[in-house]
């Protein structure tokens, strides 16, 4: 056999492309020698241990409800309802949501399928997720240790090395699994839009990596790179398809590639920022044929209303935001962490004077980064990793300022620099592995007491509203959520304090309007819809809510009004179009009636049950003063007409002057003292008027008499004041 030359023998040992990329191994290791196969065991045990102990610590979060964007994104979702496994119903998934993290939304949808809106079947979901990306994250750290030629880790002999190809990616995982910050991701439901683009980040990185080191291994003698290219592109175009925040992920792979495959090669460093160039340009292209950049800076200056704070001041505060984000990965005892952080918000570069010294640490940090790329890779990157992928949610963009699932996949390269520093630092393998151990049961810990705060929606609100006593939000959902629970007035104790804080609050007066609605009380309710739609009169469920109340007063042409303004602010109400068209048409056949009876009465002139006739549907129309006109023209004929006076007194109860009403239902009682329902008015007046004494002797004698509609007492609002009176509650237990 010809032996080949010392210059083909070098150019059969470097890389394609490049002079200087580093040599790709496995730790020096050609044939599985017993230390090898004894490390392969030991890793497969480790996941094992790891999945299980994971899986373990959450199964608590099993059967917790959904929570806040959950109901929202999810139940109150009808599209999501998917019945059947067919293209018709799966593409109804999309229809209000088309182009909406549309990966996740199909999770969801089969999560229905399975279970409906049983939590144990999403919660199951949100575990696996999180125990795959551990185990993805264990294998994308061990190569990238390797490709790093154990640089940053230990310096030491082969034997050392092979063992932090171990341990490092292990407790790295490991770490980042069962660290309290990441409940926000797994224990809310929703969030799993987060935990899948983590998941096929990862994915990519992995694929793409794999690709190079067998492109590099084979001399691109077999063609399985470019499978594994492809399958790193699927994995990323399906990044996009669960998080906007995946657009930066191109960036960091061409960051990864020049770490770790080209060894900061000047060429090829000119080339990446020629091609980071490209991709941003090609970016801004599409970002202008699909939806236009004056559509975008619309669209920010849209939402940036509805928001505290200006572009300059989120941008500002964000410097603030990710030391924050550092410090609850190093420091996330419960107590610290939050559902819904009041961040004090930065107005300039001294106020706060934490500002500039955040601006200060974010750019010493990245110059560091910078600094030592070559020398220290794993550190470099991580660096750059944890910035790289927040700087889509903490920059410009008009978002809440601060969520702590925003942390998910920065996390990972902090927590593996972390474990990197220990076992660089720690020099004995016992004194590593307990260290590391005790972190991670100690995390554990606190994920567990953490996990315990979204047991409830009361829970985990009464937590924000201890840690924001300040903040709006968290009152009002507290609010809700007690009002949910029946705890009335411990509700409206939450949204007073949530009023007083912002009394323009949307949420909190709209929800004011629906308790008093339930609670039969229509003057507060439609006072409580009206000042929401003050606040913005572009909402529709304020709107919709708003014309059922008014319909229920009596004031049709009201009503319809807003029916039709909840529809014009949202086209696809899911309760507006029918309440719309059940009003028109009882307008409609009112007006038909009144049209009728008026030729009716042309014809003959005397009639007071005409006249009577009449008023009764003038009142339903809610036209009170030509209702009253018709009633007094019966009773000018017939001065004693029953159902003239009636009408009258019922006419005065819905303009609240009570008592003139129970004024004239006495005196039509004194020549009907038997009438059982004359005496159920004079309750319900009486009711309406606060006088509950008067209004419970008048419902005993309706009883004495005869009354015995006892579901019309259950419900009926104008005995809303003395539903809770024990003597009413007796008198039901009685009947």
């Amino acid at each position: 056999m010809k032996k080949m030359s010392k210059k083909k023998q070098r150019q059969r040992k470097m890389p394609v492309g490049s002079d200087n990329r580093i040599p790709i191994h496995e730790s020096g290791q050609t044939k599985e020698s017993p230390e090898r196969g004894y490390l392969n065991k030991l890793q497969i045990i480790m996941l094992v241990f790891m999945s299980f102990f994971v899986f373990i610590l959450y199964s608590n979060t099993l059967n917790y409800p959904f929570h806040f964007d959950d109901e929202v994104t999810i139940v109150e979702n009808k599209n999501l309802q998917l019945t059947e496994i067919s293209w018709e119903q799966i593409q109804n998934i999309y229809q209000n949501f088309f182009g909406f993290r549309p990966i996740p939304l199909a999770t969801f949808a089969f999560n229905y399928y399975f279970g409906q809106y049983d939590t144990f079947g999403y919660h199951l979901f949100n575990i696996v997720l999180h125990l795959i990306n551990g185990i993805l994250i264990f294998f994308f750290v061990r190569k990238t240790i390797i490709l790093s030629g154990n640089n940053g880790i230990t310096k030491y002999s082969d034997r050392e090395k092979r063992t932090a190809e171990i341990f490092v990616p292990f407790f790295s995982a490991l770490i980042w699994m069962v660290h309290p910050l990441q409940t926000n991701s797994v224990t809310y439901i929703v969030q799993r839009m987060n935990s899948m683009a983590t998941l096929f980040f990862l994915l990519t990185l992995l694929l793409y990596a794999q690709g190079r080191m067998t492109q590099t291994k084979t001399l691109s003698e077999s063609n399985t790179h470019y499978l594994l290219y492809i399958l790193s592109f699927i994995s990323l175009l399906l990044s996009f398809g669960c998080k906007e925040t995946a657009i930066i992920f191109p960036f960091i792979v061409l960051l990864y590639e020049l770490y770790f495959f080209q060894d900061f090669n000047p060429s090829v460093l000119k080339k990446t920022m020629i091609i980071s160039a490209v991709l941003l340009l090609l970016l801004m292209i599409i970002i202008q044929i699909l939806i236009g950049f004056r559509l975008i800076m619309g669209y920010f200056s849209l939402y940036y209303e509805g928001y505290p704070f200006s572009m300059p001041q989120r941008v500002l505060t964000e410097l603030r935001v990710v030391i924050y984000y550092l410090s609850l990965l190093f420091y996330p005892h419960p107590d610290r962490l939050n559902f819904d952080h009041d961040f004090p918000l930065s107005y300039s570069l001294v106020d706060p004077y934490t500002t500039i010294l955040s601006l200060f640490a974010v750019g010493s940090l990245i110059s560091l980064a910078l600094l030592i790329a070559k020398k220290e890779k794993v550190i470099s990157f991580g660096v750059l990793w944890f910035f790289g992928n927040l700087v889509i949610e903490s920059s410009i963009i008009p978002l809440d300022i601060i969520f702590e699932h925003r942390t998910y996949l920065p996390s990972i390269m902090v927590i593996t620099v972390f474990t990197a520093a220990v076992w660089r630092f720690l020099k004995v393998d016992r004194f590593r592995i307990t260290f590391l151990s005790a972190l991670a049961i100690l995390l554990s810990f606190w994920t567990y007491q953490r996990n315990i705060v979204w047991q409830t929606p009361i829970s985990l609100w009464q937590d924000c509203v201890k840690k924001s006593p300040d903040k709006d939000r968290p009152h009002a959902d507290l609010g809700r959520s007690l009002e949910l629970a029946g705890r009335i007035d411990e509700a409206l104790l939450e949204y007073q304090k949530t009023l007083q804080i912002n009394p323009y609050h949307q949420f909190t007066l709209r929800n004011l309007g629906l308790l008093f609605y339930r609670k039969g009380d229509l003057d507060k309710a439609i006072f409580y819809y009206n000042k929401a739609l003050e606040s913005d009169s572009t909402l529709s469920e304020a709107h919709n809510d708003l014309g059922v109340a008014l319909i229920d007063k009596k004031q049709l042409e009201e009503g319809i009004y807003h029916y039709k303004q909840a529809l014009r602010y949202k086209p696809n109400h899911p309760e507006a179009p029918l309440n719309l068209k059940k009003a028109e048409d009882g307008l409609r056949k009112i007006n038909s009636r009144i049209s009728l009876l008026k030729k009716k009465i042309r014809k003959t002139k005397n009639n007071p049950d005409d006249y009577s006739d009449l008023g009764v549907l003038y009142y339903q129309k809610g036209k009170f003063s030509n209702a009253m006109d018709s009633f007094q023209k019966a009773l000018l004929i017939e001065p004693d007409h029953l159902k003239a006076l009636k009408g009258i007194a019922t006419v005065n109860t819905a303009k609240n002057e009570f008592e003139s009403a129970i004024s004239i239902f006495k005196n039509i009682q004194k020549s009907y003292p038997d009438d059982a329902g004359i005496a159920y008015n004079i309750a319900c007046v009486y009711s309406l008027q606060n006088n509950q004494e008067e209004a419970i002797y008048w419902l005993e004698k309706a009883i004495e008499n005869g009354f015995n509609n006892w579901e019309l007492m259950k419900t009926d609002r104008d005995l809303k004041n003395i539903r809770e009176a024990e003597t009413f509650k007796k008198l039901l237990e009685g009947r």
